[in-house]
């Protein structure tokens, strides 16, 4: 089993996100979906205060990645599909819940994910930003402990 990093993927995360994201990658290979693809983990464009802490010092590490999912987009036509592919964007006034969405298998396999760690399936999961092209993101489940007030 391998993972690969697209070309400027900075891999600087936590050992324990590089934990989950090796378990990530084995379920992933376990179900035959071929190539695990990382396009961003301490990098690119992301919220402000992300788990990707793509905003924050060189010594701050990432606890988040996106994994590509291109291979399991169902385009809604070949017009928009030709178009993207043309443009390397949507047609005007387009958004990507509109453009077509994840095969049920990546929905399921999403899914399966949730209870080991913070996952959304963009755009699917989106509400009404959905801005994002398709893709996975994982992140490392945030655990809240209650303090101790006695």
């Amino acid at each position: 089993m391998s993972i690969k990093l697209k070309t400027g993927v900075n891999p600087d995360v936590t050992f324990e996100f590089a934990v989950l994201l090796g378990f990530v990658a084995a379920q992933w290979q376990a179900r035959g979906f071929g190539d695990f693809v990382v396009t961003s983990l301490k990098d690119g464009t992301h919220k402000a205060d992300s788990q990707h802490k793509q905003d924050k010092p060189k010594s701050v590490l990432g606890e988040a990645g996106d994994v590509r999912t291109w291979m399991f987009w169902i385009w809604k036509d070949d017009a928009t599909k030709n178009h993207y592919l043309k443009h390397g964007k949507l047609p005007e006034e387009m958004k990507w819940k509109d453009a077509g969405k994840h095969q049920p298998r990546m929905v399921e396999f999403a899914r399966s994910l949730q209870p080991t760690c913070r996952v959304v399936l963009h755009p699917d999961w989106d509400g009404d930003d959905d801005s994002v092209p398709p893709h996975l993101h994982i992140g490392k489940k945030i655990t809240f402990v209650e303090k101790d007030t006695a």
